[in-house]
C-alpha cells in the first residue's frame, strides 16, 4: 500500500510539473514586452482545471513541513506564528490554508533558510498561479530576519508568492536576500493581485537575471500604502526601488536602496502603469538602456512625488511619460524640509526630524520599532518594553514610551489570541509609562500584551509561572 501511494504521489507530481511547464510555455513568453501590452494574464481556464485537481493531492510532496501554529485561523483567533518552523507551514496545506488569518507573535530569525532546499532557501508562501494567498497576515510590528530565497524556473519569488485579494500588514523583512533567474521578484511579495500591503518594509537585496524586480514587490495590481524599502535592487528590465511594475495604487511610500537595470528603471517603480502619490526616492538609479527616472522609468500618473537629484543621479522623475506627472527633483537640503512636499500629511502620516532617517521624511505608522529604526539609522521613538519580571507570579510591570500624544490601548491576550482584558484605553501625552498587571485570577501559561498608540502597534510575550 505504501509503495502504491508513493508511486501515485510521484506520478501526480510529474503531472503537475508537466502541466506547469506547458502553462509556462503558453502563457509566459518573453518577459520584456512593450509597456502598453505587457500585462499579467490572470485567467488560465483549461490548464487551471487540471492543476486544481492535481495540486491538492501532491501538496505534501511539493511543500516542506514545519511547525504547528496555535489558533484556528480566524480574525478572532488567528494562527499564531511564533518561529521559523511555524512560518514554513503558512498557506501550504489544508490545515494552514492561504485563506486563513495569521499573526506574528515574535521576531523570527530565518537564517536556516540559507542552507535549506540545496541552497534554494525558503519556499515562498502560495507561489503559483493557482496556489495563492487570499487571507490576512498580521506582522504586528515584528520582523523576519535573514530570509534567503534563490530560485529558478518559477515566476513567483518573495516571502509571499501570489497574493490574490489578501492583506499583509505591519511586517518588516530585515536583511532579506531574494534572488531569481526570471519571473517576478520582491522581498515581501512577488505578485500583489488586488491585495492590500500596508505598513510594511524591507531591507537587504533583490536580484533577478531576467524579469521584474522591486525592493518590496515585483508586480502590484493592488494597493500599497505606508511602505518603504532600503533594499538594493538589481535586474534587467522593469526594476524599481519599491515596485518593479505598479499597475494600481501606491501611496505614501519611499525607497532608499540603489536600483540598477537596463530598461524601465525607477527610484520607486520600474514602470508605473497605475498611480503613484506622495512618494519619494533617494537611492542611486542607473540603467544601461532606455527609460530611466528618479521616480519611475515609465509613468502613467504620479502626483506629488519627489526625488533627490543628487543621490539618485536623475535629472528627470521619469524616463517616458504617457499621462500626468507632478512633483519635483529636489536638492538634499530641500528633501529635508517638510515645506517641500506639496499636499503631504505631516500630522498623522509623515514626520520629519534631523535625527531620524538621515533627515528625510519617515512614516509615523511603521518607523517606530527599534529593529526598523536600526535598519534606517533612525532613533527609537515609540517603544514597548519587555515586562519585568518575566516569568512572573502573580504580578508584572509593562512599560512603554510615547513620542507624541496618542490614543493608547494596552491589552492582554491568551495563547490563542483571545482578548483577556484591557489595561489602558485612553489618550496619553508623550512620555514614559508603566502599568502593573496582577494576574492572580489567571491560569499559568503564555500570554501576550499588545500596545497600540495611534498607528503604532507592537506585541510581546509574557509568562505566568506559578
Amino acid at each position: 500500500m505504501n509503495s502504491q501511494l508513493a508511486d501515485y504521489q510521484c506520478c501526480s507530481l510529474c503531472a503537475v510539473r508537466y502541466v506547469a511547464i506547458v502553462l509556462n510555455i503558453l502563457m509566459k513568453g518573453n518577459t520584456v514586452k512593450h509597456r502598453q501590452t505587457f500585462k499579467k494574464e490572470k485567467k488560465y481556464p483549461i490548464l487551471l482545471q487540471l492543476l486544481f485537481v492535481l495540486v491538492p493531492l501532491t501538496q505534501s510532496v511539493l511543500y516542506a513541513t514545519g511547525g504547528t501554529p496555535t489558533g484556528n485561523g480566524t480574525i478572532a483567533e488567528p494562527f499564531l506564528v511564533a518561529d521559523y518552523s511555524d512560518l514554513k507551514v503558512v498557506g501550504k496545506s489544508a490545515t494552514f490554508p492561504g485563506s486563513a488569518v495569521y499573526r506574528l507573535v515574535a521576531d523570527i530569525d530565518a537564517s536556516a533558510s540559507q542552507t535549506e532546499n540545496s541552497g534554494a532557501g525558503f519556499v515562498p508562501i502560495n507561489d503559483s498561479s493557482i496556489h495563492y494567498f487570499t487571507g490576512t497576515f498580521l506582522g504586528a510590528g515584528h520582523v523576519i530576519k535573514n530570509l534567503h530565497i534563490n530560485r529558478s524556473g518559477t515566476d513567483y519569488i518573495g516571502l509571499f508568492g501570489n497574493v490574490w485579494g489578501g492583506m499583509i500588514d505591519s511586517l518588516g523583512l530585515l536583511d532579506a536576500n531574494i534572488m531569481a533567474d526570471s519571473g517576478y521578484v520582491g522581498s515581501v511579495v512577488s505578485y500583489n493581485n488586488t491585495g492590500t500591503i500596508t505598513n510594511c518594509y524591507a531591507t537587504g537585496s533583490v536580484t533577478i537575471s531576467q524579469g521584474i524586480a522591486g525592493g518590496l514587490a515585483g508586480w502590484s495590481d493592488g494597493t500599497i500604502s505606508s511602505c518603504f524599502s532600503t533594499a538594493n535592487v538589481t535586474g534587467t528590465d522593469y526594476v524599481g526601488g519599491l515596485l518593479g511594475v505598479n499597475d494600481a495604487l501606491a501611496s505614501n511610500c519611499y525607497a532608499i536602496g540603489t536600483v540598477s537595470g537596463r530598461n524601465y528603471v525607477g527610484g520607486i517603480a520600474g514602470d508605473n502603469i497605475g498611480t503613484l502619490t506622495n512618494c519619494y526616492a533617494i537611492g542611486n538609479v542607473t540603467g544601461s538602456g532606455s527609460y530611466i527616472g528618479g521616480i519611475a522609468g515609465g509613468n502613467s500618473i504620479s502626483t506629488n512625488c519627489y526625488w533627490d537629484t543628487l543621490t539618485t543621479g536623475c535629472t528627470s522623475g521619469y524616463g517616458v511619460n504617457s499621462n500626468t506627472f507632478s512633483g519635483s527633483g529636489l536638492t538634499t537640503t530641500e528633501m529635508h524640509q517638510s515645506s517641500s512636499y506639496s499636499g503631504w500629511n505631516f500630522s498623522t502620516v509623515w514626520s520629519i526630524s534631523p535625527s531620524i532617517n538621515n533627515g528625510y521624511p519617515y512614516l509615523m505608522a511603521n518607523v517606530m520599532t527599534s529593529v526598523e529604526a536600526a535598519a534606517v539609522g533612525a532613533l527609537k521613538t515609540f517603544s514597548l518594553l519587555q515586562n519585568f519580571p518575566n516569568p512572573f507570579n502573580p504580578s508584572t510591570v509593562i512599560s512603554y514610551q510615547l513620542i507624541v500624544a496618542s490614543p493608547v490601548t494596552l491589552k492582554i491576550y491568551d495563547i490563542l489570541g483571545r482578548e483577556m482584558l484591557t489595561l489602558v484605553n485612553e489618550i496619553e501625552k508623550a512620555g514614559n509609562y508603566s502599568r502593573q498587571w496582577n494576574a492572580a485570577n489567571m491560569s499559568s501559561g503564555v500570554y501576550f500584551y499588545r500596545l497600540q498608540a495611534g498607528t503604532y502597534t507592537e506585541t510581546k510575550k509574557l509568562v505566568l509561572l506559578r
